[in-house]
């Protein structure tokens, strides 16, 4: 579907992205979700300029770029570890495994960020997904995606979590988390479960507020306001340093 700024996210449907860097945007059809990471794997086929046709190419999980490297990026977590799978074309136009890295998103430990299409994927953390939306119209201040944020705690550790989190000041002193957790009693393919929505006053360092949401009569998994406060806080930074690093980057469209 469309989004806000224009561009388009996976909702069951399609992305847009130049997986082969070739100047041409190619197309991503999410295909199903891994149970275990949250990640989703997606069927992607590349442009073909000449006969102005689409040609089916793979299927990965968690599909990125890097420019530089001209890299495909699959993004994925195993057993709590995060792991990026780095693919090059070959001359025969098929994709090759370059190099596989574990535990962080560099071979020098620090976090990564590709940007495409007004959202800023951070890599580098135990999660299965961090993605920073840029601040756009409908979203002045921008909001992040999180799905199954290990790094937060061991009250986040071995759960399939999915959420957001959102400035709900513009001075940024409070921050607003949503986390649902994804239940055994679910036969969906989506996460869904017990949910939980805090918000934290990152200056004074406490909880304004909490609420939480039952699922078929499961509760969410218990948090102290410590747990709380140190999640809101790590989570800001985050956003924080990804906002600063999409600022200095550039994007050109092509059609």
């Amino acid at each position: 579907m469309e989004n806000e700024d224009g561009y388009h996210d996976f909702d069951g449907g399609l992305r847009l992205l130049d997986v082969n860097f070739d100047g041409y945007r190619d197309i991503g059809l999410q295909a199903w979700r891994d149970g275990d990471s949250g990640s989703w794997y997606e069927y992607f086929w590349l442009f073909d300029p000449e006969r102005s046709s689409f040609q089916y190419a793979f299927c990965l999980r968690g599909v990125g770029t890097d420019g530089e490297s001209r890299e495909v990026i699959s993004a994925y977590t195993e057993g709590g570890v995060p792991y990026e799978d780095r693919y090059v074309w070959d001359e025969a136009g098929n994709l090759a495994l370059s190099r596989r890295l574990e535990g962080v998103a560099d071979t020098d430990g620090s976090v990564a960020y590709s940007l495409i299409n007004g959202v800023c994927s951070v890599l580098g953390y135990d999660a299965a997904c961090l993605e920073w939306h840029l601040p756009s119209e409908a979203e002045p201040e921008g909001w992040l995606h999180i799905a199954s944020p290990y790094f937060l705690g061991d009250g986040f550790r071995g759960r399939t979590m999915e959420g957001t989190a959102r400035w709900t000041d513009e001075s940024r002193e409070q921050l607003e988390v949503h986390l649902t957790e994804n239940s055994p009693l679910n036969i969906g393919g989506t996460v869904d479960g017990p949910s939980r929505t805090f918000t934290v006053d990152l200056a004074a360092g406490k909880v304004l507020q909490t609420e939480s949401h039952d699922y078929q009569g499961e509760e969410s998994t218990p948090l102290t306001e410590e747990e709380l406060v140190r999640a809101a806080g790590m989570l800001a930074g985050i956003m924080g340093a990804a906002e600063i690093w999409a600022e200095g980057q550039s994007t050109p469209a092509h059609t």
